[in-house]
């Protein structure tokens, strides 16, 4: 049902966008940056109910509204700092032990974009990977120079990722450079990503009263919602 939806909506902002595309002239790139909120879905929500936050990075060539390039995405999904001596030897010096789970996103990145307009839409699709992993790193108690003393991978997986998008593009300056300008805009808009299963921890640890420490292990698909803001740059 959510394909057949995706699909639709798709096909509908297809034709809309094609229309503008065959009689307008556009810039050749475009380079973004956005602030991610990533969402679980399907059998990755009933694993791991945590809404992600991060950023991600898109960068197209796009010479006629048809752009081809690069989407890069990283989302947090859980953190936790513990103080602890430095070793059962060592009980007066104390460290922090922070462990991080996140997940990062590599795709190929396809965008059919109007091109006229101070307010223009467009769609996306995607494919690649999906690189989920734990990992734990010391620092010491210097808060002003926080220096990291060790760090290590506790887990990770990859899963293959494919999905679709849409969003808005809305113009708020131009920059004029020489013969040239740039177009700055809002950049506004969604993603769903389907995702292969992979093995990955769930937020937290579990403290052993021997002082050894567990992870609570799921495995299950990787499905993920993206709702995204940032700025672009057409030039």
């Amino acid at each position: 049902m959510k394909k057949a939806l995706l699909l639709s909506i798709v096909i509908c902002l297809t034709a809309v966008v094609a229309q503008d595309v065959l009689h307008a002239q556009s810039k050749v790139g475009q380079g973004g940056v956005q602030f991610l909120v990533g969402f679980p879905s399907g059998e990755f929500k009933d694993e791991l109910d945590k809404t992600a936050f991060g950023f991600g990075i898109d960068a197209l060539y796009a010479p006629h509204g048809f752009g081809i390039g690069i989407a890069f995405g990283y989302l947090q999904y859980g953190s936790t700092t513990r103080n602890v001596p430095f070793s059962l030897t060592i009980p007066d010096v104390r460290v922090d032990v922070t462990t991080s789970n996140g997940i990062a996103l590599f795709d190929l990145l396809l965008r059919l974009n109007t091109l006229k307009g101070d307010v223009k839409p467009y769609i996306d699709a995607l494919v690649g990977l999906s690189y989920i992993f734990t990992t734990t790193s010391i620092d010491d108690e210097d808060y002003d120079d926080d220096h990291e003393i060790a760090s290590s991978t506790n887990k990770d997986d990859i899963a293959f990722n494919y999905g679709a998008g849409a969003g808005i593009l809305i113009k708020i300056t131009t920059i004029q450079d020489g013969d040239s300008e740039q177009y700055v805009y809002i950049d506004l808009g969604a993603r769903y990503l389907f995702g292969g299963e992979a093995e990955y921890n769930y937020p937290g640890i579990i403290e052993r009263p021997d002082g050894s420490i567990d992870y609570d292990e799921r495995k299950s698909r990787t499905d993920l919602i993206q709702a995204r803001i940032g700025v672009l740059i057409e030039f």
